[in-house]
């Protein structure tokens, strides 16, 4: 079966999957981390960091969203999401340094601001260039591509971090997934400036 969806969308996805399937391979383990390598560190303080993450990512993201839609064009989507993107890509980074509970639970917040920032840009974008006629299919098609490499990336983590630890990961994960969104950039030029 041949694939014939626009170029936008097929970027959009491609950042997608690099993004997810990088994280894939450490959000599985950061509990793991949390406990065996924070002093102080416990499942307690890893549900802290994902609630301190959901709840982060959802009041930037709602606020953001109505701003998105009351500006015309998409650059404002594009810059959101680049930025937001790599500003949650950098967080993996950040968890080379942390030693304290403070650290993941800042890493978490600022990993909710940035994928705050890249989601409702991402989604705009990706809503108003989906192929009239196909919709379901695209957003299943991002769906299922998303979870699959996230399901694959999560077996490779674990190699990875039993191989060569969680420092090695931690780096590949934050190379990968700032790749990973600055794929959408040759989108620039495609998108609308005044819509």
């Amino acid at each position: 079966m041949k694939i014939n969806i626009n170029k936008i969308i097929l970027y959009l996805i491609l950042s997608d999957l690099i993004f997810w399937g990088s994280w894939g391979m450490l959000s599985p383990f950061i509990a793991v981390f949390i406990t065996d390598s924070i002093p102080g560190g416990n499942v307690a303080l890893a549900g802290v960091g994902v609630t301190v993450f959901l709840v982060t990512k959802s009041l930037v993201q709602l606020p953001l969203s109505r701003y998105i839609d009351s500006h015309k064009g998409e650059h404002d989507d594009f810059y959101f999401t680049l930025f937001g993107g790599i500003i949650a890509g950098f967080c993996a980074f950040l968890y080379l340094f942390a030693t304290l509970p403070s650290h993941v639970i800042f890493i978490q917040f600022l990993y909710g601001i940035g994928l705050g920032m890249a989601y409702p840009g991402w989604v705009a974008i990706y809503s108003k260039h989906l192929d009239k006629g196909k919709e379901a299919y695209e957003w299943t098609l991002y769906s299922t591509l998303v979870s699959l490499i996230e399901g694959l990336a999560a077996t490779i983590g674990g190699i990875v971090i039993l191989k060569y630890g969680y420092s090695f990961l931690f780096v590949a994960v934050g190379v990968l997934s700032i790749l990973g969104y600055l794929v959408i950039v040759p989108i620039y030029p495609r998108l609308s400036k005044y819509n």
